[in-house]
């Protein structure tokens, strides 16, 4: 299985009541590329209402209560990634001063937020490889089917934040 990552500033791309951009449009719409992502509700909600109906989508959360590894729907990255291998560790992601609580409606984006959006992306594909080679215990252990054809995954990380 490939695949490729790739991160759009939205708060640059989309300022001032920009629409979203056409190829930006189709790859998101586009039925034979996997959108994945954790807990991103609200980024589907705001291309909605931008007019990009996101499909087919996967939600890493549900993914890995699927398969036992979280409690919840709502699991971060940091705990499926702790859950998937104990001895990682993602440093920095609860710090206040880290640049997952900075300002993401800032443009440019400071280098500390750039590399830590590619470790993102990079992690969410790297744990939706892993969980979709597990088994699924509601289907008595059986490997999971993703498709009768092979997909490419292209993981799209979007940043909605418009200050």
């Amino acid at each position: 299985m490939d695949f490729n990552v790739y991160n759009f500033h939205l708060a640059k791309i989309c300022k001032e009541g920009a629409s979203v951009p056409r190829t930006l449009k189709q790859l998101l719409e586009d039925p034979t590329v996997m959108k994945v992502g954790n807990r991103f509700h609200h980024d589907m909600t705001r291309m909605a209402a931008w007019g990009v109906q996101m499909a087919p989508t996967t939600e890493l959360g549900r993914l890995a209560k699927e398969r036992g590894l979280a409690h919840s729907k709502g699991a971060s990255l940091e705990a499926i990634v702790t859950a998937l291998w104990l001895w990682v560790h993602v440093e920095g992601k609860d710090e206040p001063e880290s640049a997952r609580c900075s300002n993401w409606a800032q443009v440019p984006l400071s280098q500390p937020q750039h590399d830590y959006s590619c470790c993102d992306g990079y992690l969410t594909v790297v744990c939706y490889k892993k969980l979709m080679q597990m088994m699924d215990p509601r289907k008595h252990g059986k490997p999971i089917q993703v498709s009768s054809t092979q997909w490419q995954i292209r993981i799209v990380t979007v940043f909605h934040a418009l200050g």
